[in-house]
C-alpha cells in the first residue's frame, strides 16, 4: 500500500453512501436517499441504486481508480431515469443479450426491494427463467456505460413474449463468440471474452461441448466474466477449478461456487461419487458458497422482519469443522414461537433444558409436518414449536458434548 493509500483510506459504507447522494444531488439529480439497512439508495418514484458491488469494487481498486465508482453511480442514476417503455422494439432489438444470475440474486433483490416498498408500489418483473436449482438466465439491454435489467412489463410494452426476445439475445450473443476457448492448463480452459457476458455463454452450449476434456464437460462460473471448464474425470482439472472458483468468489460480483455438468444441452449440479479424487474439495466448495448465501439471506430477513413488524428468530447456518479437519454445517432450532430455519446438515436444539444435535435427515423425517417450507432460496422454514423429548429420542438425538467428541472435536 502506498503512502496515499495510507492517508486517504476508502471511505466507510455510509460515507460512501452519503457522498453519493451529494453527488447526485450536484449533478441535478437531488432526490435521492440513502437506506443503510440494505445499503442502497433510491429516488422519489421507483428507482433503485444498490450500492454493494460498486462499493467492493471501489475498496478494492488503487486510489487513482476509485472515481470510476462515482462515475459509474451517475451513469446508473441518469439510466434509470430513462424511460425504456419509450424506445421501440426496432431500435432495442439489437441490443437485448442473455446475463446468467446465481439464483439467490432474485430472492436477495426481492427482499432488498420488500424492505423499501413504498405503500402501492408493484415488485419489478424480472424477465428471466431457471437454467437449473442454482442458475437464472435473465434479459437484459446493453449499452456502452451500463447494462439494464429487462422486466416483464417492458416485453409487453414492446410486444414481444419472453420466448421471442430470449431467441433474439440468443443470437445477438452468438455473434459477439466468436473466439476460441484458452487452455489454462492441460485439460482446463477459460472464456477470453471479458465482457460482463462470459457467464452467459453457458447457455450456448454448442460453444464448449466439443473442447477435448476428459469425460463430461464441467463448468465453473463464479463470477460474469469467468467462465472455466473442464472434464469430469480430470481430477487435476477439478482441482484447478475449485482453487480458480474460491479465488474468484473474493473477487468483486461473486455468484456462485458451484459446478455444472453438461449432459445433452443441460447444465446440472456436478455432483461427483463420494470416492472420486476431488468429492472433498468439491463438497467445501459447495458448503461455502452456501454458506455466503445464508449469510445474507439472514441479515436481510431480520430486516425484513423488523421491517413489517414480525418478531422472528431467523437463525444462521454455522460452518464449523471437526477434529479431522471435515467441514460441516449447523443451525440452531431454538426453543421460540416463529422461527426461520435454514437447511444444514445438522440440527442443534437449544433451550434452558440444554442442547441436543441431530442429522438434518431425521429432523425432517421425524419433524417434517411441523416444517412448513417457505419461498425463499437458499431454503427456509417456518417452525413455531420445540420438538417434545420424544420426538428429540426419534430423531436420535445426542448431547451437543457427545456429538462434539463423535465428531473428533
Amino acid at each position: 500500500m502506498g503512502l496515499l493509500e495510507r492517508l486517504f483510506p476508502p471511505l466507510s459504507k455510509d460515507r460512501f453512501a452519503r457522498r453519493a447522494v451529494r453527488l447526485l444531488a450536484r449533478n441535478g439529480q437531488p432526490k435521492w436517499t440513502y437506506y443503510p439497512d440494505t445499503f442502497s439508495l433510491r429516488d422519489t418514484g421507483d428507482g433503485i441504486l444498490n450500492l454493494h458491488n460498486i462499493y467492493a469494487t471501489y475498496r478494492q481498486v488503487p486510489m487513482a481508480g476509485r472515481k470510476g465508482a462515482w462515475q459509474t453511480i451517475l451513469s446508473l442514476a441518469s439510466n434509470l431515469n430513462v424511460e425504456q417503455k419509450d424506445w421501440p422494439w426496432s431500435e432495442v432489438k439489437s441490443r437485448i443479450l442473455l446475463r446468467v444470475r446465481e439464483r439467490f440474486y432474485y430472492h436477495a433483490v426481492g427482499l432488498q426491494l420488500a424492505i423499501q416498498a413504498k405503500p402501492g408500489s408493484k415488485p419489478f418483473d424480472f424477465a428471466y427463467q431457471p437454467i437449473n436449482d442454482e442458475l437464472d438466465l435473465e434479459l437484459v439491454l446493453d449499452s456502452e456505460q451500463h447494462v439494464s435489467t429487462i422486466s416483464r412489463k417492458m416485453l409487453a410494452e414492446w410486444g414481444v413474449t419472453f420466448e421471442e426476445a430470449l431467441a433474439v439475445a440468443k443470437d445477438n450473443l452468438w455473434q459477439i463468440s466468436n473466439a476460441e476457448f484458452r487452455q489454462i492448463a492441460p485439460g482446463v480452459y477459460m472464456s477470453p471474452f471479458n465482457d460482463t457476458y462470459d457467464a452467459a455463454r453457458l447457455y450456448l452450449s454448442d460453444l464448449v461441448w466439443r473442447l477435448p476434456v476428459k469425460g463430461a464437460v464441467v463448468a465453473a462460473v463464479p463470477n460474469r466474466n469467468l467462465f472455466l471448464l473442464t472434464g469430469s474425470d480430470d481430477a487435476a482439472g477439478l482441482a484447478m477449478l475449485c482453487k480458480l472458483t474460491t479465488e474468484a468468489l473474493r473477487s468483486e460480483r461473486p455468484m456462485t461456487g458451484k459446478l455444472f455438468q453438461l449432459t445433452g444441452n443441460q447444465w446440472t449440479v456436478f455432483q461427483p461419487p463420494a470416492d472420486h479424487p476431488s468429492a472433498d474439495e468439491i463438497k467445501t466448495l459447495y458448503r461455502l458458497s452456501r454458506l455466503s448465501d445464508y449469510t445474507e439471506q439472514t441479515e436481510l430477513l431480520t430486516t425484513w422482519c423488523k421491517h413489517v413488524g414480525r418478531d422472528c428468530f431467523v437463525a444462521k447456518v454455522l460452518s464449523l469443522t471437526s477434529g479431522s479437519g471435515r467441514m460441516f454445517s449447523m443451525a440452531t432450532w431454538a426453543d421460540v414461537t416463529d422461527e426461520l430455519l435454514p437447511e444444514a446438515e445438522f440440527v442443534i436444539f437449544a433451550n434452558q433444558g440444554g442442547s441436543q444435535v441431530a442429522d438434518w435427515a431425521d429432523v425432517r423425517r421425524v419433524m417434517g409436518d411441523e416444517m412448513k417450507a417457505t419461498d425463499h432460496w437458499p431454503p427456509r422454514f417456518e417452525i413455531s414449536r420445540f420438538p417434545t423429548t420424544q420426538e428429540l429420542e426419534a430423531m436420535n438425538a445426542i448431547s451437543a458434548d457427545q456429538f462434539k467428541a463423535k465428531r473428533g472435536d
